[in-house]
This record gives structure tokens, sequence and C-alpha cells, in this order.
């Protein structure tokens, strides 16, 4: 049962409480139904015992004559009619018999009697005519025990020699108030049971099909209401699997309608933050690629630069051993220094556009951590949303209590009024039966209350997961916020390097400068020439140690533009997983 939906559920409930409301109601149409057929039964006899009344001089003398024998008692004219009017009674389909007792019981061998006055014919057929004595039934016996105290009795249903019966008995009384004879009349049972049954069978049949009628209303009302939290719950599977594309269509402004606008604003909200994360991923990897391909071509100018410094260093000291190679070979050192002048204006201009790459760069690094901030203050907005979530469950169990409330109220007011009514006595019990109902109502209404609380309270702690969720990813977006802040300053420290770089680029520049110079002041005095390429060979060296440096520098910055890759390739793939 755990495991089946909601308007399952709900249907089975709510169907045993029709069928059981119906039940009730069913069997109190029964009783009163009965009840009422059994009125109509005293009502008839009532009628017929005032006929009778009417006569109560001639059933004294009747009375008084019972000691002659049944045929000289029965060839009286006035007891011959008093038998014809009997006899007429019986016409009436629903009485079978009729007839007028002595009121004085007999007793013989232990066993009741009373004596026979006058009977219908067909008690007479039966051996029970006039002046003979009928053994009293012990349901019998009380229902004229019952007569003798209120005036009427009835019995229940009985069996005797003649069959099974419903009797109602009476007495008729003289004008000074004597019992002067018990008046009977027998219902057939069988006919009796009849009518009933086929009444019970009437409100039966009706009321399956009222059962049937509100089942099926209810189940179609269930199903229409709550057809948009299944909806949401199949949304919200697709959400978590990454589909941000979904949203649910808001029909109403009920609690489920508010629900589902308030999840399509919270997908909305995730999805803008996911589609400016993939962005700004975009953007860095572009970036880093431009960054790393930037980095590749500055240290391999940067080689060749070493390489050329390198050979400057070798001619040097070679003019150094001996002045009259360096004049021959003045030649070729002049270039060699032409050489290192085009090498290093081309390595002026390859480090003048690597320090714009890398400006660029750290302006796209910027841009990345303003982005993460606001990625921050989009999911910080969102775990707010999911927080006034939660308060609006909050606010719904508190109305479901002001309905628990109410329902011990009424449930309190109910069994007021059950006293009252029983105060009332017998006109009460129809408001007593009304209360015991509305008592009824109550407690089940607090029952559902409690079950609204329980889901209240199932959607609150999924709320609070979400929002734990909320606050995991808003740490997650910090610590992305932090890592770009870090590859910013990592960017401010490769820019200062490039600014290094071009300085000693410019250097190297001023001193092949200088050593154009100096081989011009060679060819007029190798004296000169020996000063110049000695400073030349010092400045070789430095340039070297500048060139090595510069390509370390190099090789950071494409190490650092390799792991940005690498995370910005991450950041990407994680995003990839949701669809915008």
């Amino acid at each position: 049962m755990r495991n089946r939906s909601l308007v399952f559920k709900s249907s089975v409930f709510l169907g045993i409480m029709i069928v059981l409301l119906s039940s009730v109601l069913v069997t109190i149409s029964i009783v009163r139904e009965k009840n009422m057929y059994y009125d109509y039964l005293r009502q008839l006899e009532a009628a017929l015992h005032a006929q009778l009344e009417l006569g109560v001089d001639t059933l004294e003398a009747a009375k008084g004559s019972m000691n002659l024998k049944p045929d000289q008692f029965m060839a009286n004219q006035s007891n011959i009619r008093l038998a014809e009017q009997l006899e007429a009674m019986t016409k009436d389909d629903l009485i079978t018999n009729s007839y007028v007792m002595t009121p004085d019981i007999t007793a013989k061998d232990g066993k009741s009697y009373l004596k026979m006055m006058l009977t219908n014919k067909s008690l007479d057929a039966q051996g029970l005519g006039p002046l003979k004595d009928y053994e009293l039934p012990a349901t019998f016996q009380a229902a004229y025990e019952e007569a003798q105290k209120s005036g009427v009795g009835m019995t229940e249903e009985y069996e005797d020699m003649g069959g099974t019966w419903i009797s109602l008995l009476s007495t008729i009384k003289n004008e000074k108030g004597q019992t002067v004879a018990i008046f009977g009349l027998d219902f057939d049972y069988g006919k009796v049971k009849a009518e009933l049954d086929k009444t019970t069978t009437d409100f039966v049949l009706i009321s399956i099909g009222a059962e049937v009628f509100f089942i099926l209303l209810v189940i179609v009302m269930l199903r229409y209401t709550l057809r948009p939290l299944r909806r949401l719950s199949e949304l919200s599977l697709k959400a978590s699997e990454g589909d941000l594309s979904i949203s649910i269509p808001v029909h109403n402004r009920d609690e489920v309608g508010k629900l589902s606008a308030n999840f399509n604003t919270m997908i909305g909200s995730i999805r803008s933050l996911v589609q400016n994360i993939k962005n700004t991923a975009d953007d860095v990897m572009e970036s880093s690629d431009n960054l790393r391909m930037s980095a590749d071509q500055t240290a391999k100018a940067t080689n060749e630069v070493a390489a050329s410094i390198q050979e400057v260093a070798s001619g040097s000291e070679s003019q150094l051993q001996s002045a009259e190679e360096s004049r021959k070979a003045m030649g070729e050192m002049a270039v060699g220094i032409e050489r290192i002048a085009d090498s290093s204006s081309v390595v002026s201009e390859l480090a003048q556009d690597a320090s714009r790459d890398a400006d660029n760069g750290n302006e796209v690094i910027q841009q990345t951590v303003e982005q993460m901030n606001k990625i921050e203050v989009s999911v910080t907005k969102t775990a707010s949303i999911m927080h006034e979530l939660n308060e609006r469950s909050v606010e719904i169990g508190h109305i479901v209590d002001i309905i628990s409330d109410i329902a011990n109220q009424t449930n309190l007011l109910a069994l007021n009024a059950s006293i009252e009514a029983a105060r009332a006595g017998e006109h009460g019990k129809g408001f007593a039966v009304v209360a015991h109902e509305v008592r009824k109502l109550a407690e089940k209404s607090k029952e559902s209350s409690d079950q609204i609380a329980q889901l209240l309270h199932g959607i609150g702690i999924n709320m609070n997961s979400a929002v734990q969720a909320m606050e995991a990813g808003s740490k997650e977006v910090k610590t992305g916020t932090d890592i770009a802040g870090q590859a910013g300053e990592a960017f401010q420290k490769i820019v200062v390097s490039f600014q290094h770089v071009t300085e000693q680029v410019q250097e190297v520049s001023a001193a092949a400068e200088q050593m154009s110079a100096g081989s011009e002041e060679i060819a007029a005095s190798l004296e000169e020439l020996s000063r110049i390429a000695k400073g030349a060979s010092v400045n070789s060296q430095s340039v070297a140690a500048s060139s090595e440096e510069q390509l370390a520098a190099m090789e950071e910055i494409a190490a650092s533009a390799t792991s940005l890759r690498e995370m910005a390739a991450t950041l990407q793939k994680e995003i990839n997983k949701f669809k915008l």
C-alpha cells in the first residue's frame, strides 16, 4: 500500500468512507421502513378495533353466554353478526385471521390458555372456533401482557400449528373501564417478510448504484486534481537527469498551481545559471587555446634568440684569441650582428604580441570572476526561493492544524448534541443519529487533516534536502570563484613576466646596435676591436642568461595555459550534461 499512488490510496480511502456511510444510511432506512410498516399494521388494527368497540355491549352479552354449547352460542344473531364482521376483516390481503378472546388466562397441565369467543372461518376450520381453548406461545403471551398494561401489544414472529405469524392484540373495554375481551389480528409473516425484503432489496440496489457513481466521481475528481502533481514528479525526474528545457503548464491559482509556477521559476533560474557557466567555460577554453599558441610561438622565438646569442659569444671569444682571425671574420660578424638585430626585432614584436594576449587573457579571467560572482548570487537567490517554499509548507501545516481544531470542535458539538438528544427522549432519537454521524465525520476529518500534516512534513523534509543541495551548490560556485581568482592572479604574474621579457628584448636590440657600431670601428682600429669584443662577450653572456630566464617564463606560461584549458574542458564536460 505504501508504494501505491496518492490517487489510488485516496480513492480507496474515500471509497471505503462512501460504502460505510451508504451502509449506515441503508440500515437506518431499512429499520425506519420496518417501523413504518409495523406502524401501518397498528393503524389498521386500531381502525378495526374501533369498529368492534362499537359493539361492546354485544361482546359483554356474548361473554356472559359462554357456558352454552358452541351450536347454541352461535345461534345468537348478535354473535353471528360479530363473526361476519370478523370474517370481513380478513378480506384485507395482509390479515389472515381475526378473533376475539376472553381476557382471562386459564392454566392447565402447566400451560396457559385463552378461550376463543368469536373467530373467522379459517380459524374455525383449524379447530380454533368459538369457545375453544388456545394454547399461548411465549411470544403471544408477552404481547397479551403488554396489551393488558398499555392497551395494545404486538408479537415478534412466532410459529404455531397454523403457521408463522405476527399478531396484534388490543383490549376492548366497557364504559366502566373493565376489559370485556381481547381483540386479535394475525398477519402472515411470510407476506410481511416478502414486503420488507422487497423494500430492503430496493434500498440495497439503490445504495450500490449510488456508491458506484460516487466512487467513480471521486476517482475522476482525484485524478483531475492530482494530475499536475504527477506531471510535476515526472518533470522533476527529468530535471534531475539534466534536462532543464522542461516546464509545467499552470492552469489554476491554488496550492498545486503555485507549486508548479515556483517549479518553473526554479528551473528557469537554474537554466540561466547553467547557460552563463557554459558561455564562460567556452570563453575560457578559447582564451586558453590562444594563450597556449602565443606561448609556443614566444618559446620558439626565444630559442632562436638563445642560439644567436651563443653564436655571438663564440665569435667574441675567437676575436679575443686572435685579432687577425677577428679581422678576417669581420665580414661574417657583421652578417651575424645583422641577423641578431633582425631576430631581436622579431622577438620584440612577438613579445609585444604575447603581452597583449596576456592582457586580453587577464581581462577574460576578470570577466570569469565577475560571472562566477553572478552565478553565486543566482544560486543564493534560488536557495532563498527554496527557503520561501519551505515557509509556505509550514503555513499550510498551520492551516491543517486549524482544520484539525475545527474537527475537534465539531466532535465536541456533536457530543453535546447527542447529550441534548438523549435529554429529549423519544423525540430526540432522530437528532441523536444525526449527531452521531456528524461526530463520525468530524473524527474522519481530523484523521484526514493528520494525514495531510504527515504529507506536509514529508514535503518539508524534501524541501530542506533541496535547500541543503542548493547551499552545497553555492559552496561549489564559491570554490569556482576562488579558482577563477587564482587564475586571475596567475595571469597578473604572466603579464609582469612578459613585461620583463620585453625589457630584455629591448636590451638585446640595443646591444645589437652597439655591436654594429663596434664593427665599423673595428675596421678602423684593431685595438678598439679588441675592447669592443670584450664588451660584446660580456653582453652576450648577459643576453644568454636573460634568454634562459625568458624561456623558463615561457614554459611556465605554457604550463599555466595547459592547466587552464584542462579546467575549462572539465567545466564544459560537466555543463554539457544539462539540456537547455
